[in-house]
């Protein structure tokens, strides 16, 4: 049967957003370059991602936005007119990429929209639903069970020799920090350093801390656990080099946030995801081997930016973030 997506050659992806948004369509793209091999992709990101991206061979050419402004957007769709893009997937949407499509010449687009757990029928994880956008052009193609990023080779081969000068070996990433708009992800601090003790106190078990450079103060404190056996790399790391040392641990723990997404994508390490108010079924970690850990609470999951019973009750972290014991993450350590 003919589809009426078939003649097209060259596609505009676009997605903006925070990291793990990013990774998560990669699985859209990736599975469409590979069944309609005669196409070429080109992905419209921030210049974050844009490194992330750079080494994906189903991707033709990785663009980044650098000036945000209206005025911005109106001069990189008039530099990319050349390009005669047969179709647009817009997966980011917003006043500024449906400006920019409306100026962009293009034959088509196919646009995404966000189910919100809660409703029903619409309890879908954000894999998925980036998937469903570009259904139409392979209607008969599943959603892929895993993740792939395409890491650099001389990254990696950095990485390996950045872990051999620090002489660690036999590694676990933890990810205490959240982005922070946020806040209401965070595991409480006392929680990190009583699992940092059990595990670093294992025989030749050493642990890295991933984040930026807002989680470095943090990360410092808890360096102070055993300074001998952790690692503090927050705010020192590009993020290439943070996906090629994720790919060398063992085991990752983190919450909700980009770094944890992108360690269930590099292929190594398996990763526990802390969760209290967004929901896995929308936001929890994608692929096989991959463990969510929650607490009971009335309201987790609530998919709210603040929480009101932190506010109301001046507490320091949300319950449902609070009440995930420390026993219960050692329970699924494995080691």
């Amino acid at each position: 049967m003919s589809n009426r997506y078939d003649n097209i050659k060259k596609i505009l992806f676009i997605r903006l957003g925070a990291i793990g948004d990013v990774v998560h369509t990669t699985a859209a793209y990736q599975t469409l370059r590979q069944n309609k091999k005669n196409i070429d992709i080109d992905y419209l990101t921030s210049s974050v991602m844009q490194e992330l991206l750079n080494n994906d061979p189903m991707i033709h050419e990785v663009i980044s936005v650098t000036d945000r402004t209206y005025e911005g957007y109106f001069r990189l769709a008039q530099q990319l007119n050349k390009s005669q893009y047969d179709l647009v997937v817009n997966l980011q949407p917003s006043l500024k990429t449906f400006f920019f499509t409306t100026v962009l010449n293009h034959r088509g687009i196919l646009k995404y929209k966000k189910l919100k757990p809660g409703k029903n029928e619409n309890h879908i994880h954000a894999v998925e639903n980036f998937f469903n956008t570009i259904q139409p052009l392979i209607p008969e193609v599943e959603v892929p069970q895993n993740l792939k990023l395409y890491l650099n080779k001389e990254v990696v081969k950095w990485a390996k020799y950045k872990l051999e000068s620090e002489k660690v070996s036999h590694v676990i990433g933890i990810i205490p920090g959240v982005s922070q708009a946020r806040q209401n992800k965070l595991w409480p601090k006392e929680h990190w350093k009583a699992l940092l003790d059990y595990i670093s106190n294992q025989r030749k078990l050493y642990v890295i801390i991933f984040g930026g450079t807002n989680e470095f103060e943090l990360a410092a404190e808890l360096q102070q656990v055993n300074k001998n056996m952790i690692r503090n790399f927050c705010g020192k790391l590009t993020i290439s080099q943070t996906a090629a040392i994720l790919s060398l641990c063992m085991l990752v723990i983190g919450g909700d946030t980009g770094p944890s997404h992108i360690a269930t994508a590099v292929g190594g390490p398996k990763v526990l995801g802390l969760y209290g108010a967004t929901p896995p079924e929308r936001s929890g970690l994608y692929g096989k081997g991959h463990e969510i850990i929650t607490a009971s609470y009335d309201c987790k999951f609530c998919n709210k930016r603040d929480c009101a019973i932190l506010t109301k009750e001046g507490l320091d972290y949300p319950p449902c973030m609070a009440n995930i014991s420390i026993d219960s993450v050692i329970a699924k350590l494995g080691i």
